[in-house]
């Protein structure tokens, strides 16, 4: 072979090595889902072979932030120029945990026998637990079955509803047979007992079956086991713990299905912060919470001297077992009566309804706003502020003014002025009780006469 031959054929043998180099490379994709998350949100890291034969990929590193999840592998059948090759997705899961800015390192990793570097990556987690609804605040363990602690917040005001609830998660793949241990309803008891804190109110769901349902928590398909749930009102400030808690359970293997397997599933422990209402007359004296006011008919028209009934229905999220709506005070317009209460509360949920009925005893004619006599103050906790809410409800009043008793002065000099010394008074009671005892006298001597005469009769 010539020198000019030779150094071709070097350069073509370098082209077709460089070609099929950055073809594999091309091949092997590194993808992440996102990169700005919020606390307990999932990172997925995936690595994706287009054809290759094997999908041999090392351990995914730490990551700082993050907690390091499960992995799943998975195959499918694409076609690529023209032909049918396979396509492995490798996927890490991961969980943000830490707030802040968070830079990786390089990801080095053993592809199929190959070393691979891919460049670092910044992550940014936001708030603290700002996750709306219920979130996941601890998990068993790595495995496919799990127990799940939830609160929906990790911080609140004294006498905000703390939303909990305690599930056993089984994804809906999962094919093995499991059932609750033999000592499931004392377990159930000593986690009651557990959670439960000594200074809060507590609106509890009483579960007298087990039930299972389907749900759907980050993107993948559950059957929860809902074991306990409630909805606590904290008294006063300082943390509200929640233990470690554990259930057993018996699986039987998909591989012998005559044998049971016996293992406890524990949770993380966690607490709440509970803060003080913020500084104000009102402090500690209203409900927390968020409320609306619902309006219930009532006539624009009423007349003095009549008794009518008035509602207020106050609907929303809070502790309405303590709510209490005081009752105005007489003035010249109204007289007040003390309201009757109901309310209607779903048990474990923070939702509810409570109705106020006042009796009201018109007066004196003229428009008035009646809402200006029931304005209902609280601290609104989607605010962070006190509140007051009130109807704006004008109603006509019709007929004469009445004076009541508590509008009449008590004084002995009240009104001298108008009284007319020289006038002459004529007591017509005093008359008309003259004259039946009068009118008795003649009676019973009528009657002792007549007595008398049959007596001394021949």
């Amino acid at each position: 072979m010539s020198p000019l031959s030779k150094f071709f054929y070097c350069i073509s043998l370098a082209f077709l090595v460089l070609s099929g180099y950055g073809q594999g490379k091309k091949d092997i994709k590194f993808e992440v889902n996102k990169h700005t998350f919020e606390e307990g949100d999932e990172l997925v890291i995936s690595i994706i072979l287009t054809d290759a034969s094997k999908s041999d990929v090392s351990n995914f590193p730490k990551i700082d932030g993050f907690k390091k999840k499960n992995k799943t592998v998975s195959h499918t059948k694409i076609k690529k120029d023209g032909k049918t090759v396979l396509r492995h997705v490798i996927n890490q899961t991961y969980i943000a945990r830490e707030p802040g800015e968070h830079n990786s390192s390089p990801f080095e990793f053993i592809i199929n026998e190959e070393k691979t570097t891919f460049p670092a990556i910044s992550f940014t987690i936001e708030g603290e637990s700002n996750i709306k609804g219920l979130k996941e605040e601890s998990v068993a363990s790595n495995e496919e079955l799990q127990l799940f602690l939830f609160v929906n917040n990790n911080k609140v005001i004294v006498g905000e509803g703390l939303v909990v609830n305690v599930g056993f998660y089984v994804p809906k793949s999962n094919t093995s047979e499991i059932a609750f241990g033999k000592n499931f309803n004392a377990e159930l008891q000593a986690m009651q007992k557990a959670i439960e804190p000594k200074n809060s109110l507590i609106n509890r769901k009483n579960i007298q079956e087990v039930t299972s349902q389907e749900i759907t928590f980050k993107n993948k398909t559950f059957i929860k086991y809902l074991l306990y749930e409630a909805v606590f009102y904290p008294l006063q400030k300082g943390n509200l713990y929640f233990p470690q808690l554990e259930i057993t359970i018996d699986q039987k293997l998909p591989s012998d299905s005559l044998k049971t397997v016996s293992k406890k599933y524990k949770s993380s422990p966690y607490s709440v912060k509970v803060e003080e209402m913020p500084e104000h007359p009102l402090k500690n004296k209203v409900p927390s919470g968020v409320f609306q006011l619902r309006k219930i008919r009532f006539p624009k028209e009423i007349a003095t001297g009549k008794i009518y009934n008035y509602s207020i229905s106050i609907a929303g999220n809070g502790n309405f077992r303590t709510m209490v709506l005081p009752k105005p005070d007489n003035d010249t317009k109204f007289d007040f009566y003390p309201p009757e209460a109901k309310e209607r509360l779903i048990a474990g949920s923070p939702t509810g309804e409570k109705t106020f009925s006042f009796k009201i005893y018109p007066k004196d004619s003229g428009l008035v706003d009646l809402g200006e006599y029931f304005p209902f103050m609280y601290f609104n906790t989607a605010k962070n502020s006190y509140d007051t809410l009130k109807f704006v409800q004008k109603v006509q009043i019709t007929g004469e003014q009445i004076i009541s008793s508590q509008d009449a002065t008590t004084s002995i000099y009240s009104n001298i002025e108008n009284l007319d010394i020289g006038e002459k008074h004529i007591n017509f009671t005093k008359i008309i009780k003259n004259l039946a005892n009068i009118i008795l006298i003649l009676m019973l001597a009528g009657t002792f006469f007549l007595f008398v005469g049959k007596k001394y009769e021949p």
